[in-house]
């Protein structure tokens, strides 16, 4: 009974994760057509019907429910997971005392989610599934690509080319940038989980999509993941070498944007003003987190007009250090770094590649609010601690005290 009750959370689970990646093209569907056809749209603005957009919040939830329901089931669980358990519980609770708006604080619990689901999914993330999810993605991103195309032709939102022909082409997305980081996402699961053939298709193309989107930190990080996808394990420890020669050729680099984007100071108008947010919010923030739901792009929509403090985050740093404070915000990154450092050492090209994708996209994106890119996220989060876990146990089994 007992085993039989695990096997229907496991479906539950499973099949809502696929059924939450199936959905993903029409999450923005209004708005793809209002740039379609030419119609006015806001960024700042809802435009396709809550009882649409809302579908994803309930898949996040039945995801989690049906987890947590495994807990009670098995009543067995890791000692890390408890730990991970009590902090994230203190994230949610301790900003309860500060609450400023009840609809903020919702905003910072959804903002939260993808971090929650972490510690529960792990269990159910196996190597098969991740497959299985791959060949999923590779439908939702022809769909996607398709839409790009579609929009090079039609879309007047986001400046043209002398040909008339459109400068950026956002997909089944609204923001360009978004479209660029779900293409990098396919991009990722591709290189590790598929077949040759199918991933050589997945590079080509997800190459041409990127340059759809025009986004530059896209095109960075296509050419960073690629490179350490390629590079051989024997050449790890040259890696130190050539991030400096990088570092030192990027004036070069970003000058290829600048005919792109017919602007004299590319890095300035867009990672320059970025990097102007984050330390504003990093000089004025809390210690803890006080702030929950500030820093959220659904605070931003909600509350526009609004006498509260709420301002576009346009990166994940930035709405870390709003919405969890300082402390947790050295906590979160400090370990990201680790983990970085321990895949570099250790030579696992695939988590590395991982974290990379992490760190670089997160600078003009906040990650936890790009749907389904949230969800992938916390999948291999999840599957990478089950591996760890996994490991631990036949350790500890194969050699008992």
């Amino acid at each position: 009974m007992l085993q039989r009750n695990n096997n229907i959370c496991l479906k539950i689970i499973h099949l809502s994760i696929f059924f939450a990646i199936l959905v993903s093209p029409i999450m923005n569907i209004v708005e793809v057509v209002h740039l379609i056809l030419g119609w006015p749209i806001d960024q700042t603005e809802i435009v396709t019907p809550i009882y649409i957009k809302i579908i994803k919040d309930i898949e996040f939830v039945i995801i989690l429910l049906a987890a947590i329901m495994r807990v009670f089931i098995t009543k067995k669980m890791h000692n890390e997971y408890v730990l991970a358990i009590i902090y994230i519980v203190f994230l949610c609770i301790y900003p309860l005392f500060y609450i400023k708006n009840i609809v903020i604080y919702m905003s910072g619990l959804r903002w939260l989610m993808p971090i929650l689901l972490i510690v529960f999914l792990a269990p159910y993330i196996s190597k098969e599934f991740l497959q299985r999810l791959t060949n999923l993605l590779f439908l939702v991103f022809i769909i996607h690509f398709c839409l790009q195309i579609i929009e090079l032709f039609f879309v007047k939102h986001f400046h043209t080319y002398s040909n008339g022909l459109s400068r950026r082409n956002s997909g089944m997305f609204l923001i360009p940038n978004s479209g660029a980081l779900f293409t990098l996402f396919v991009l990722f699961f591709h290189l590790f989980y598929t077949s040759i053939k199918k991933r050589y298709l997945i590079i080509l193309l997800s190459l041409v999509s990127i340059f759809l989107t025009q986004s530059g930190m896209g095109i960075i990080t296509y050419f960073v993941m690629m490179f350490f996808f390629l590079i051989s394990c024997t050449f790890f420890k040259l890696l130190p070498v050539l991030g400096i020669i990088l570092f030192l050729l990027h004036p070069i680099i970003f000058s290829l944007f600048i005919k792109r984007y017919a602007t004299s100071d590319y890095v300035g108008e867009s990672f320059g003003t970025r990097v102007h947010i984050f330390m504003d919010k990093f000089l004025n923030a809390n210690f803890l987190d006080n702030d929950l739901g500030l820093g959220t792009n659904t605070a931003v929509l909600i509350f526009k007009d609004s006498s509260y403090k709420i301002s576009i985050m346009d990166s994940t740093y930035a709405s870390l250090v709003v919405n969890l404070g300082i402390f947790n915000f050295i906590i979160i990154l400090f370990t990201l770094l680790i983990l970085v450092l321990v895949a570099f050492l250790n030579k696992n090209k695939e988590r590395l590649v991982f974290y990379i994708l992490i760190l670089l996209s997160g600078t003009t994106t906040i990650l936890f609010e790009v749907y389904p890119v949230n969800l992938l996220i916390s999948i291999m989060f999840a599957y990478y601690i089950n591996q760890y876990m996994l490991k631990k146990t036949n350790e500890t089994t194969n050699n008992p005290q």
